[in-house]
Formats: structure tokens, C-alpha cells, sequence
């Protein structure tokens, strides 16, 4: 499509309607890019010339407007308008009446009318079909994908190009010329992820064009990966919640058996040493002891005296623990 391009382009340039830096002449048709000089001449040169006046009538405004006028006996005035309008841009040769634009505007484009009166009295009129196109923009070609089954794809392609007014699209699959009905700025279609698509979407006006080519494939084999990545990442989630679920109940289930296993006095507290029912009659039967021994050391026979058993508060006091009861015995004993 880049040979037909350029074929078109060059036709343009040939034509005598077409002007970029230098003037040609034009008695119908003349198109232009913005931002380059823009020349108006008449093809044929009137001789004997009593007076030309330049008019315009333009897309932009309503109404007919005299640009200039140039008589033979007062010379050149441009009128207010447009000055205002090209902002001091017009040049006129009285040589070859041409008219000259020196920065055209897309709000330039419109119809101008060269009138010329002879010195006889006759009048000739030239006319002017102006239109001026801005430099088309470097286009945005997206795609949204969706997936039909596992090899195929559903593509939505969207040719996205600023100032996008008078301007024509055009689909190609790799070299190939996509038909349509109409001028539109999608495409939609359906590819296989196996085949290699290649896409390009040309923008174009009558002085200048640009493109933008997009690879479909890579696209699609995304789009086909994403359910099966979802999949295999919920089962690994799956799989990681089970284990620590399981690592969770055999650390409970150790924990269980470890205290299970264990001496149930061993690991009662000092509190519940005093207030266990077994435990306290064993204190009180020691505490009897020690006293018919201490009393029995000192008068030489036994004496039984009663003494009411100490209270659990008390003898916790007196006995800190079962573990220094042997001590506490023999510190007694020592001291008698």
C-alpha cells in the first residue's frame, strides 16, 4: 500500500492544482498542506488591465469578502478583514495576478474569485476552489481481545488519530487490503492464535498520510493463557491452605500429647499443692510427726499433745513447697 501512497502523492504534485513551496498555476482546484505557502494564479495573463479585485467566500464565515483591489491609476489596498483574517500573510504580484498565501490555514479553505476588468470595460473571472488539510498525526491502533475457544480469538481493533476531520481509513492484513463498506475507525474479526496477523490501519487526507501496524498473535495467546494461569494459581492456593491447615493440627495434636504425658503433680502450682485433698493429709500427718518428735526429744518420753492441724495458708508459710520438705526436716533436726 506504501507504492499506491506515494503514486497518489505524486499525482498531486504533477496535478496543476497542487502547490507546496512553489506556485503553479490553477484555474479550478487547489489543495494544500497547512503551514506551507499557498499560491492562487490564473492561468492565463490579461493584458491592457484597468483594475483586479481578489474575493473570497469561506468555509469558516458566512458571507462574500473583497480581499484586495489594485487599479491602475491608485495601486494595491488589502482590506481590513483580511488582514485580520491572515494575520498579514497575503502578497499579491501585479506581474501575473497571483494571489499568495504565505502560511495557509485549514480555515483558509473555501472558494476565491479572481476579477479583472480590461481597460475596454470587459471583465474576466477566474475561480478558486481552496482547500487547505492539516499533516495527519501518527495514528493509535488498540485491540481488545477475547477468547472464543482454545485456538481462537475475537479482535476489536480501534484506529485512534487526533484532528481525525477529513481524514479516510484504511484496514490491511499484512499486505493485503482489507474492504469495507463505509469510512470506519474499527475493525472486528476472528483469528486463529496459531497464524501470524499482522494489521495496519493507514490514515489519510489529499496531502498527507500515516500508519500504525499491530501484531494480533501475541494478543491472542494471551488471552488464551490467562484462564489457564488463573486456574493453576487458585489450585496452588488451594494446595498451600491445605498444608497449613495440617501443619496447624499436628502442632496442636504434639502440644496435646506432650501434657498428657506429663506427671499431673508435677506440674500443679503451689496453690494447688495446699488446697489438694491428698496433699493436705499428708502435711498434716508430717506436721504431726515433727511435733511428737521435737516433743519427745525434750522431755525423753512421748507426749501426745494435740494441735490443731495448720491451716493450708499457714503451712504454705511454714513449708514453702513440697520439694523443700526434706530440708526444712532436717534444719529442724539440726537445730534441736
Amino acid at each position: 500500500y506504501l507504492g499506491s501512497v506515494i503514486l497518489f502523492l505524486l499525482f498531486l504534485l504533477t496535478s496543476p492544482g497542487f502547490s507546496f513551496l512553489e506556485c503553479t498555476d490553477s484555474t479550478h482546484h487547489m489543495v494544500g498542506l497547512s503551514g506551507v505557502p499557498l499560491c492562487l494564479r490564473p492561468s492565463i495573463i490579461q493584458t491592457e488591465i484597468h483594475s483586479v479585485k481578489w474575493k473570497m467566500k469561506l468555509l469558516s464565515l458566512p458571507g462574500i469578502y473583497v480581499i484586495l483591489t489594485w487599479k491602475n491609476s491608485t495601486g494595491l489596498k488589502y482590506e481590513a478583514l483580511a488582514l485580520k483574517h491572515f494575520n498579514k500573510t497575503l502578497d499579491f504580484q501585479i506581474e501575473d495576478l497571483t494571489l499568495l498565501i504565505k502560511v495557509a490555514k485549514p480555515e483558509d479553505s473555501g472558494h476565491y474569485q479572481l476579477e479583472v476588468t480590461k481597460e475596454s470595460g470587459e471583465v474576466f473571472t477566474v475561480q478558486f476552489k481552496v482547500f487547505v488539510f492539516d499533516h495527519v498525526e501518527q495514528p493509535l491502533l488498540q485491540g481488545q481481545w477475547k477468547a472464543l475457544d482454545e485456538r481462537k480469538c475475537q479482535v476489536t481493533l480501534y484506529c485512534l488519530v487526533s484532528r481525525d476531520s477529513n481524514v479516510s481509513y484504511t484496514w490491511y492484513r499484512s499486505n493485503e487490503l482489507i474492504p469495507t463498506l463505509r469510512n470506519i475507525t474499527y475493525l472486528e474479526l476472528q483469528i486463529d492464535a496459531n497464524d501470524l496477523h499482522i494489521y495496519s490501519c493507514n490514515v489519510s487526507n489529499p496531502v498527507s498520510w500515516a500508519s500504525h501496524t499491530l501484531n494480533l498473535s501475541q494478543g491472542c495467546l494471551h488471552v488464551l493463557l490467562r484462564p489457564r494461569f488463573l486456574t493453576f494459581l487458585v489450585i496452588v492456593m488451594i494446595l498451600v491452605t491445605l498444608f497449613l491447615v495440617t501443619l496447624i493440627c499436628f502442632c496442636v495434636w504434639k502440644r496435646k500429647r506432650k501434657q498428657s504425658q506429663t506427671s499431673p503433680q508435677a506440674l500443679l502450682t503451689i496453690y494447688e499443692d495446699v488446697i489438694d485433698p491428698q496433699m493436705r493429709r499428708n502435711e498434716h500427718a508430717l506436721w504431726r510427726m515433727a511435733i511428737q518428735s521435737r516433743e519427745t526429744k525434750r522431755n525423753g518420753h512421748l507426749s501426745f499433745q494435740s494441735y490443731p492441724p495448720p491451716s493450708p495458708i499457714s503451712f504454705l508459710h511454714q513449708f514453702p513447697s513440697s520439694d523443700h520438705r526434706g530440708k526444712w526436716g532436717r534444719r529442724r533436726d539440726s537445730t534441736v
